[in-house]
């Protein structure tokens, strides 16, 4: 689960949009200015009261002149678009694509562009635990993964690894093998769907025993030679890297740290820190609701940014979202609900912060929704 989600508006001038489901179920989106801002984009549509359990997936609509689009799947199962113009707008793709009874799965969908100019666009999600694409070419269409090794059924979020310049009609993009989908499947698998197959990558590295919960993160370490590397929780609480070199390859980054001890629920998250040198930075959340950092030097490394705050004793519930402020100099802003459903920002200058957006914007009240894992 995804509890807040995150689109770059500005990146030159640290501005950004932030988007987050309520205690009572509202779509709430807080924005920096020269000062914090909250508003309900629901509230200028047509269906005020819609409900949701998880944040959206969010796409540009029109690069630099701050449009968006947000995907995310309604308390009744109902695949919902939220855009704007001069206004919020919203309709249901799965409606469109002559599908009105068709449910989804509680998450947050995997979202690409695929031709910004021409509005045209692909939403992965799941249907009954399938594997569903929801794609706008010449009109939506409503699609789902079947292959050789069967109609496999999937938990979690999936993610995505890949470009697009144009969606064909009719597009079947990961059997075209243009972009790679990344799921944890109902028996806890791993899987790459590409090119018309599905693969198994911890167990191509020589774990068949691994199994996975939620959903994994992937960070593009070579796009021009396809290159990944993935990063999951496993079914006991682990953090996996698994990475692509002629083979692939997978170890235990905490694990290489004077906290090998440290198990996770949730998902976890990665900033690239310097892609063409293959660092990153990962962000996830422990069992006892510590909100952790973990990158790469010569070793791997950890530590516990809010502890190193002012209120280091706030802990934290699932996934964090990233923001890279100054690539440069490393520099990040995490985003995060508290076990107390507050919305937090802890970021680093020459040491780490923490505040709390919407609080900044008056809104004192406001509790975001973020379920506690079960191990």
């Amino acid at each position: 689960m995804a509890p807040v989600t995150l689109f770059v508006r500005d990146f030159v001038h640290n501005k950004k949009s932030l988007y987050a489901i309520t205690a009572d179920g509202r779509l709430a989106q807080i924005w920096d200015t020269d000062r914090w801002n909250v508003d309900f984009p629901l509230d200028g549509t047509a269906q005020p009261g819609l409900r949701f359990n998880t944040a959206p997936g969010v796409i540009p609509r029109e690069i630099g002149n701050n449009k968006k689009l947000l995907y995310a799947v309604t308390d009744d199962g109902r695949l919902a678009q939220v855009w704007d113009t001069d206004r919020w707008n919203l309709d249901f793709p799965a409606d469109l694509a002559g599908e009105p009874g068709l449910r989804f799965d509680d998450g947050t969908p995997a979202a690409l562009s695929g031709n910004a100019v021409a509005g045209k666009k692909i939403v992965w999600l799941r249907s009954d635990a399938r594997m569903a694409q929801v794609a706008d070419s010449s009109a939506w269409r409503v699609g789902f993964f079947g292959f050789p090794a069967g109609n496999e059924r999937y938990t979690g979020n999936p993610a995505f690894f890949g470009s697009l310049f144009d969606i064909p009609d009719l597009a079947d993009l990961p059997a075209a093998g243009l972009v790679g989908l990344y799921a944890i499947t109902a028996h806890g698998r791993l899987a790459q769907i590409t090119r018309g197959n599905i693969d198994f990558p911890a167990e191509l590295a020589g774990h068949p025993e691994l199994r996975f919960q939620g959903s994994p993160a992937v960070f593009g370490r070579d796009a021009v030679h396809n290159k990944k590397s993935l990063y999951a929780i496993t079914a006991d609480g682990r953090l996996a890297q698994v990475w692509d070199t002629d083979r692939w390859n997978l170890d235990f980054p905490v694990e290489k740290t004077s906290q090998s001890g440290l198990r996770f629920g949730g998902d976890p998250a990665v900033f690239g820190r310097d892609v063409a040198g293959d660092k990153k930075s990962i962000y996830a959340v422990t069992f006892d609701e510590r909100l952790v950092q973990i990158w790469d030097t010569d070793g791997w490394n950890v530590d516990f940014p809010a502890e190193r705050t002012d209120q280091p004793d706030v802990r934290f519930r699932q996934t964090p979202a990233v923001f890279v402020r100054e690539t440069a100099g490393d520099k990040k802003s995490i985003y995060a609900v508290t076990s107390e459903g507050r919305l937090a920002q802890v970021w680093d200058t020459d040491r780490w912060n923490i505040d709390f957006p919407a609080e900044l914007a008056g809104r004192e009240d406001l509790r975001f929704r973020a379920e506690r894992f079960v191990l």
